[in-house]
């Protein structure tokens, strides 16, 4: 992930397996996959973002935030700043793919394609419970989705991340406490992954307390094929950047 503590709490994600980030709607689930796929671009990879939320507009200008810092009036007043600005932050590696999906068909197909054109080594499903299967009931089709995207991990030899939202019961708690059950609609979900984390941004929390705004909670729940060296993690998160980095 390129994030210290992250990386040596877990060793990354390996080929084949399948990673599930679980969050509230705008706490940095989005961000995160993002980066992941950022971080194995720069160190050479090269990466798949299927997104079933959002289009290619849309990630782009989250793109063009992050990048710049700056909003979307100040891009169309400086637009040949901002283009040398893009390719100067593109010089060193190749950014990651992009694609819309709306089925588990739709992302069998482009994991295929990107592995035979590009031998893509790292996929993001953003997110996975908006991806539909044609099984009848919901609890099915999520259950279907999720054990055909970790046959798929397996199959095309490729480090997943799936996003995934997280269940209202994680706000109720009195404390931040992610189980691996709070996965909406989970389906199979918690047992097809081989990690799962839950993330808490406390900037968006209805009562952050005396919280720092700046603080996002990572909790590691589940590690199948390796070590959990801490299971808590405190992370800074940058809101207008979407980036994360250690506190």
């Amino acid at each position: 992930f390129g994030i210290p503590t992250l990386d040596a709490s877990i060793d990354g994600v390996s080929a084949g397996e399948m990673c599930l980030v679980m969050a509230r709607p705008g706490h940095g689930k989005s961000a995160l996959g993002a980066q992941w796929l950022e971080h194995a671009a720069r160190t050479g990879r090269q990466s798949l973002m299927l997104n079933a939320e959002m289009s290619a507009d849309e990630q782009g200008r989250r793109n063009l935030m992050k990048i710049t810092g700056q909003d979307e009036q100040t891009w169309a007043e400086n637009r040949p700043q901002v283009s040398k600005q893009l390719q100067e932050y593109y010089k060193d590696f190749d950014p990651p793919h992009f694609r819309n999906v709306s089925t588990i068909e739709d992302c069998e197909r482009e994991v295929e394609a990107y592995k035979l054109a590009y031998g893509i080594d790292c996929v993001v499903i953003d997110y996975v419970q908006l991806i539909r299967s044609s099984k009848s009931s919901r609890y099915e089709s999520v259950t279907d989705v999720s054990q055909r995207l970790k046959i798929l991990a397996r199959e095309q030899n490729v480090s997943m991340v799936c996003l995934a939202q997280a269940s209202r019961e994680v706000e109720r708690r009195p404390s931040v406490e992610f189980l691996p059950s709070d996965l909406k609609e989970s389906g199979s979900l918690e047992q097809d992954a081989d990690l799962i984390f839950g993330i808490w941004w406390w900037g968006r929390a209805r009562d952050p307390g005396n919280a720092n705004p700046n603080c996002a909670e990572l909790q590691i729940l589940k590690r199948r094929n390796g070590p959990i060296r801490e299971s808590r993690l405190r992370l800074l998160f940058d809101a207008p950047k979407q980036t994360f980095s250690d506190w």
